[in-house]
């Protein structure tokens, strides 16, 4: 139960944001913010992506913020899916809320996870999330 919704993210989100993505004219901007982690199962986020990019939605891009171990792992990833050039590795941003506002669609992959409050940060900014169900 802690407070997530408080006047200080609702300033955050009205800060600049200046990221290449952004500045796109038809891009489909879709972040997802947590450390780079085997937790977060980007691997499956990526490869979803991938399809989506590759299949439906050509000008999607995506955006990681945060840091981790499995940095690397999840560009050579990109690279192999062939979408390295739609998708950026951002590292830790200060004021992730800005990113979320601006996005077309927040997405968090978990393999596992407490309660998500990223997921009512992402909302509270307007922007509509996509989960994966998973446990707890």
């Amino acid at each position: 139960y802690n407070p997530v919704v408080t006047k200080t993210l609702e300033e955050k989100m009205e800060q600049p944001v200046n990221h290449r993505f952004f500045e796109e004219r038809n891009a489909k901007v879709i972040v997802t913010v947590g450390r780079l982690h085997v937790q977060k199962d980007y691997p499956t986020l990526l490869r979803a992506f991938a399809n989506l990019q590759q299949n439906e939605l050509p000008e999607a891009r995506l955006l990681f913020i945060g840091d981790g171990e499995e940095n690397e792992r999840l560009k050579k990833l990109a690279f192999e899916l062939g979408v390295s050039s739609v998708v950026d590795f951002a590292g830790f941003q200060p004021n992730p809320y800005a990113y979320m506002k601006k996005a077309h669609l927040f997405a968090l992959s978990s393999a596992w996870e407490g309660f998500g409050n990223v997921i009512v940060e992402a909302l509270a900014t307007g922007t509509p999330v996509v989960a994966t169900d998973c446990p707890s």
